[in-house]
């Protein structure tokens, strides 16, 4: 089980936090919308092994291999994608993906390195891309 909790909203550590303690060890518990380094570090202290970004801010990656926490970062071009990994992301999510195309989704994951797991992240309903 997956479970994200947006930080970007005034109690998302101290939720986070909550469920990271009371859930079943195979539970992830993601502190989601992370924007800034402080964002990261509250979600260290929360107990959290994954942060989740809307984008591939190369000091949020950073802090986030600091603390040791893998990231999940918002991307929408190969470009953001290339920068991303080279800073430590440990996946991508193409968002919002509304915006690409499968085909453009297919070129993308041919440029990209094998090894880099791509999530389609979308912000209205999943039926949007298909």
């Amino acid at each position: 089980r997956i479970i994200e909790v947006p930080f970007n909203c005034g109690s998302g550590a101290a939720c986070a936090s909550s469920l990271a303690r009371k859930l079943p060890s195979d539970t992830v518990v993601v502190a989601g919308s992370i924007v800034t380094t402080g964002d990261v570090d509250a979600a260290a202290v929360a107990g959290v092994t994954v942060i989740s970004c809307p984008h591939a801010a190369p000091w949020i990656l950073k802090r986030a291999r600091w603390h040791g926490l893998l990231t999940i970062a918002g991307v929408l071009t190969v470009n953001e994608a290339l920068t991303a990994l080279h800073h430590g992301a440990a996946a991508l999510a193409f968002q919002p993906v509304e915006q690409v195309t499968p085909e453009g989704l297919k070129h993308a994951r041919r440029m990209l390195p094998k090894r880099a797991p791509i999530i389609a992240a979308w912000v209205d309903a999943p039926e949007a891309f298909a």
